[in-house]
């Protein structure tokens, strides 16, 4: 048919029915109005093929209203919509039904829009009833409910029995009144929705969405977002068996009162989220969250920072997270953070991503919760509470330890704890990639016992609740823990004041990495760190400070080190930019020492405006450390007179004069060591009282300071120039 296909019927008790059984169709715009007192009726049976425009089908009174394919009889029929279908229903006692049986497939390329105004006994519905049917609507699905009463089956419906079930865009579900709202998905239904999914009760009783069997799988790409308005009843998401869902997008929970949301999962049901769970803030934050032990939750965004939502709610609504698995590839860390206490109940396994916490907003993990798979690539920077005494077996003497999933820094770096004596115990234990020293933890303060402190790492563990005991281990790893070659004389180090010697009770590892365990039970808790009985187990130089300060027309540069292990020498470089750098001091370093040094330089020719300085330490073998950046502003010298450049120089980078304010005379230039000996001298004419030249003498002068004279009838300048020729 070349042209639109229009049904009217005004009054009366007239069908309407439009009904294929076998043949195809082809036609434009399919359009329905009816007023009169009976059904509408499409029926597409055995193997028909129609093919329509857009479908509005328009009733204000009658009884049901049925899109059935393949309802009757028969096998893979097909309905291909090329536009929207839009479906108004207003008539007394009626339904709604959009049914697909029996490897049908309905293709809509628009928008599917269902509008039911009930009046007592009558549902909307779309069923897709088994493994081999299709709905597939390249827009977006509305779906609403008014009118009718609670107990009526006044019920609004999705309900997926098997088969493939997708969208392009949203589906909204919204109850205004009547019974009850469903998203049904059992035997093997997949479910496909390229947008929000959207449940939203204004009025009637229940709203549920339940994912009810094994091989089950909805995906939404996009947000859940279930708002409970008014009604009797409540808004459920609810998960069973070992079906799997997947949300790249958020799960947003609105209510006015405690007990309207929940979050329902059961069995060895999985969600997979790529957004967060957010529920209003307080006094508003309702919706619950209930998980089955086995039950999973997997936090696993690749394009962006997640949240691990905290337990308290408001109205006694609470998220109870069982098992959880950390598996976020977002290219920033950290890639999840914690928000007021996060307590895991069962088991978390870390995968990849770094959590971010404090004591305030702090991951939990209680007691009997087991946990796997901490790494570099996925720990928690920042704190960790551990309630209670299970489970047991991570590293200790006994094998009845926990180990704390922290780090900093990108590297993994646990502090482990023997089993305590109560299933109240808590812990609290964070690590700190820098020195205990710069904290105020003062690393010269020590008993005799210990020769140095670690200047890489500390961790804090403090107590929470309860009064435990329990015997202490720490970690290391090279290159974050700065060297450890003698196992024997590590040991581990407790602030109480000063540092104190805990022993060195059990240790297993090898200079790339291992764990030491304090010789006894511990019941005062603040830092620990590494230490060494014996100048090995390097732990490396320390600095205290490094500074650069201008002082008239040069820069003073000072650094102060507590701790030097193999420590051979140091440069300082300068930079205009900061980013590319020469070398213009070296100081020889102290090699092995543990006392306070101090290092005094100058630079005497510093460059105009901003520049910058750095400190590199260098050991014996070679490796090296680069610290901190200072800049200094200098505005530069204007009185006359003498600058030499580069200072320091070499014999492969010469110094330059430059003269000023001379006049037009001959200047006497000189060169000599501290002993006076003579190493250049020459004569320069200037011209208008400005002279440069290069300072060659013919030959390498060696490494040292010079001073260097310009002299004429009347004025006389002196620098002091500084050599450094390669070893």
């Amino acid at each position: 048919i070349n042209g639109n296909v229009n049904f009217t019927v005004s009054a009366g008790y007239d069908d309407i029915h439009f009904d294929m059984d076998r043949g195809d169709m082809t036609c434009g715009d399919l359009t329905i109005n009816y007023s009169g007192g009976n059904d509408v009726q499409i029926e597409v049976d055995q193997t028909s093929v129609l093919t329509t425009g857009n479908v509005d089908i328009d009733m204000n009174s009658g009884d049901d209203c049925f899109l059935h394919l393949n309802d009757n009889a028969g096998n893979d029929a097909k309905w291909n919509v090329t536009g929207d279908v839009d479906v108004f229903h207003n008539s007394a006692a009626a339904d709604v039904e959009l049914f697909i049986h029996q490897h049908s497939k309905l293709d809509i390329s628009g928008n599917l829009s269902i509008t039911h105004i009930a009046t007592g006994g009558d549902h909307c519905e779309i069923q897709i009833d088994n493994d081999a049917d299709t709905l597939q609507v390249g827009g977006a699905i509305s779906m609403s409910l008014s009118g009718g009463a609670i107990g009526t089956n006044d019920d609004l419906r999705i309900d997926q029995n098997g088969g493939v079930f997708t969208t392009g865009g949203d589906v909204s579900m919204t109850l205004n009144g009547g019974d009850d709202c469903h998203f049904d998905l059992t035997n093997t239904s997949l479910a496909t929705i390229n947008g929000n999914l959207s449940i939203t009760q204004n009025g009637g009783d229940d709203s549920r969405l339940d994912i009810a069997h094994n091989n089950v799988r909805l995906v939404v790409n996009g947000d859940v977002n279930l708002r409970h308005n008014a009604g009797t009843g409540l808004i459920e998401f609810e998960t069973n068996w070992n079906s799997i869902t997947d949300i790249n997008g958020s799960f947003n929970l609105t209510a006015f009162a405690g007990g309207d949301l929940l979050i329902d999962m059961n069995n060895t049901s999985s969600l997979l989220i790529e957004g967060n769970f957010n529920r209003a803030a307080s006094p508003n934050k309702y919706g619950e969250l209930d998980m089955a032990a086995n039950s999973t939750i997997e936090f696993n965004s690749a394009v962006n920072a997640q949240i691990i939502p905290q337990d308290a709610g408001d109205g006694g609504d609470g998220f109870d997270l069982e098992t959880v698995i950390i598996n976020n590839t977002f290219g920033t860390a950290p890639q999840l953070s914690t928000e007021g206490l996060s307590t895991i109940n069962n088991s978390i396994t870390f995968v990849n991503g770094i959590i971010s916490s404090t004591q305030a907003n702090i991951l939990v993990i209680a007691d009997g919760t087991s946990k796997a798979g901490a790494s570099d690539a996925s720990h928690v920077d920042g704190y960790v509470r551990k309630v209670g005494r299970n489970p047991i077996g991570e590293f200790t003497s006994t094998t009845e330890g926990f180990a704390f999933p922290v780090g900093g820094g990108g590297e993994y770096a646990p502090i482990y704890i023997t089993r305590p004596g109560a299933s109240t115990d808590a812990f609290d234990a964070t690590y700190i990639n820098s020195p205990a020293h710069d904290a105020g933890y003062d690393s010269t303060s020590k008993v005799p016992a210990l020769d140095h402190i670690s200047s890489m790492e500390y961790w804090l563990l403090e107590v929470n609740a309860g009064a435990p005991s329990v015997q202490v281990a720490l970690s290391w790893e090279d290159p974050r823990s700065g060297g450890v070659d003698n196992l024997p004389d590590l040991r581990v180090a407790h602030w109480q004041g000063t540092w104190t010697d805990e022993g060195n009770g059990y240790i297993t590892g090898s200079p790339a990495a291992g764990i030491v365990q304090s010789a006894a039970a511990i019941s005062t808790f603040s830092p620990f760190t590494l230490s060494s009985v014996a100048i090995t187990n390097p732990l490396p130089v320390e600095l205290l400070s490094f500074n650069a300060h201008l002082n008239g027309t040069q820069v003073d540069i000072s650094w102060e080190t507590a701790n030097e292990i193999n420590c051979d020498y140091f440069i300082v470089e300068r930079s205009a930019d900061g980013m590319s750098w020469e070398k213009i001091i070296q100081t020889a370093g102290a090699g092995n020492s543990t006392s306070f040094i101090s290092y005094f330089e100058v630079d005497f020719e510093p460059l105009k405006g901003v520049s910058y300085y750095r400190l590199t330490q260098f050991d014996y073998d070679g490796s090296s450390e680069t610290f901190n950046i200072v800049p200094v502003e200098y505005l530069g010298n204007d009185e006359p007179g003498m600058t030499i450049f580069p200072n320091p120089a070499s014999a492969d980078n010469l110094p330059n004069i430059h003269l000023t304010d001379f006049g037009n005379e001959p200047i006497l230039v000189v060169v000599r060591d501290i002993t006076g000996k003579e190493f250049y001298s020459k004569v320069i004419i200037t011209e208008n009282g400005d002279a440069l030249t290069a300072i060659d003498p013919g030959q390498q002068i060696p490494s040292g300071a010079y001073l260097v004279t310009a002299s004429s009838e009347n004025r006389l300048y002196s620098k002091k120039l500084i050599i450094q020729n390669a070893q």
